[in-house]
């Protein structure tokens, strides 16, 4: 399998499991506080690790 389509279904694989736990996250709040205009969602950040990689290379270890 092509490296890409690993990297896309573990990431895939990774943001269900973050969307299962942020639904019992809410239904948590939902029962402790009972009201939904106050629950704030959590966003999710992923990284591009390719980018983050050759920004670091190309700024180097120092900024200055």
């Amino acid at each position: 399998m092509a490296k890409k389509a690993k990297q896309y279904r573990k990431n895939k694989q990774v943001i269900s499991h973050v969307k299962k736990q942020r639904g019992l996250d809410r239904l948590e709040f939902l029962e402790t506080n009972g009201d939904m205009k106050q629950w704030i969602p959590p966003r999710i950040i992923i990284q591009d690790k390719r980018k983050a990689k050759n920004k670091r290379a190309c700024r180097g270890k120092w900024h200055g």
